[in-house]
């Protein structure tokens, strides 16, 4: 692992920085950003020039990213258009649905969500039961699906559902792009304990979806979610951790963001310097049970950063994301989860229920209300541990006994 800049790369991150000061302005609204991010091909730079992207290698778009962090430039559209739906319709979809669909999205103009999840197929996702039906030249699809973030705001979900029964579970899939303004689409909130309604149930009764909008092959579902599902873990697991160094006061703005998620993210980007510093103030930076706490907490960071790292050498040599992303996704689940128990000791009792103007309160308790999600979303962390038991240790795959079954055949719920 080697991060240090080599000549070239040192060259082209002074022309990053002089490329942002020249059109990166605090105050500018974030269309205004995200259109000059799209023209320039910084929205997205891994992707090819063909499509909106600049070809660039792994390192020129991270050195990109920490250019963009230091001078405070929000990221290109959030969400899962740019980082998963995207590089999955590159790797299958045809060339009429780049054309279509990869423009508005580097944009931010349509807000794209991901139709996977079902009430009985979570952590075994190929055990989807929404079902496709070809007639003609267009699918009918009726199903259930669950834990589909934004889901009210999307303009397009990414959809895996069921067109052969009779197949095995993994071979009798199909993906989708689905049209979440069509007719027979029924989003209903779900309400976390957060007290928000980010996710949501996604009811879908005979939606027309046209055969054009089929991402792959039929029955190449699976294969096709993988891209998908390869590049969320990755977005997941190497969100960037905030720099040990710097000694800034920590305001906690975050108390006040949009949603829970948006606060936990937040947060602990700062840094394990922002724990100490809340422990001082506090006054419990002295307390033995805190300061190891603390210790725990710092090395679990590092543990997060140097893994991080080893995703990023991994796609500076040109290799895509793998198990890896796995490991990073299942560290940073891990820290999320201690650093929200120690902010419950550092704030104390008064965290559950907490007021409106106490910001170290209600960060402490919106990160432990928002936390659990960690862990379920993306691949719960016990499959995680399964791809790294298998794929890192070599341990033997754990026995599945309806793999070459019939769909159809398989028992369901229990």
């Amino acid at each position: 692992m080697d991060l240090r800049d080599t000549p070239g790369e040192a060259k082209l991150r002074d022309e990053i920085r002089g490329w942002l000061e020249t059109n990166y302005s605090p105050g500018m609204s974030q269309s205004d950003w995200y259109e000059v991010l799209a023209d320039s091909g910084w929205a997205a730079p891994l992707w090819p020039e063909q499509y909106g992207g600049r070809g660039a290698s792994a390192s020129e778009a991270i050195i990109f990213n920490q250019e963009r962090q230091n001078i405070g430039a929000e990221p290109p559209p959030t969400g899962i258009g740019v980082p998963m739906a995207g590089p999955t319709i590159i790797a299958h979809g045809t060339e009429e649905q780049k054309e279509r669909f990869l423009g508005p999205m580097l944009r931010g103009e349509e807000v794209w969500c991901q139709l996977f999840s079902e009430p009985g197929a979570g952590s075994d996702l190929a055990a989807i039961q929404t079902r496709a039906v070809l007639d003609g030249e267009t699918w009918s699809v009726t199903g259930q699906k669950v834990w589909t973030t934004h889901a009210q705001l999307s303009r397009w979900g990414i959809l895996m559902a069921r067109h052969d029964p009779s197949l095995p579970k993994h071979a009798g899939i199909t993906y989708f792009i689905c049209d979440m303004q069509a007719e027979g689409v029924e989003i209903v909130p779900l309400k976390e304990m957060t007290g928000e309604a980010v996710f949501n149930e996604v009811f879908l009764t005979d939606v027309q979806i046209p055969d054009d909008l089929r991402v792959g092959q039929v029955g190449e579902g699976w294969k096709v979610s993988m891209t998908t599902l390869a590049n969320e873990r990755m977005a997941l697991g190497v969100g960037g951790l905030g720099s040990t160094d710097e000694d800034i006061e920590v305001g906690l703005e975050e108390a006040d963001a949009e949603s829970s998620l948006e606060t936990m993210g937040k947060f602990i980007r700062r840094g394990p310097r922002a724990l100490i510093e809340l422990a001082e103030r506090a006054g419990a930076i002295n307390d033995p049970l805190i300061r190891d706490d603390l210790a725990r907490a710092y090395t679990m960071y590092e543990v997060s950063r140097f893994t991080g790292y080893r995703v990023t050498t991994a796609l500076m040599k040109g290799r895509g994301p793998g198990v890896e992303a796995s490991t990073g996704k299942l560290s940073y689940n891990l820290l999320v989860r201690a650093v929200a128990d120690l902010m419950i000791k550092i704030a104390g009792i008064g965290a559950l229920g907490a007021p409106e103007d106490d910001k170290l309160l209600k960060v402490a308790e919106r990160l432990n209300l928002v936390v659990p999600a960690t862990s379920i979303y993306g691949g719960t962390d016990q499959i995680q541990r399964n791809i790294i038991s298998e794929r890192v240790l070599g341990m033997p795959k754990e026995p599945r006994t309806d793999a070459e079954q019939p769909f159809s055949e398989i028992k369901k719920g229990g």
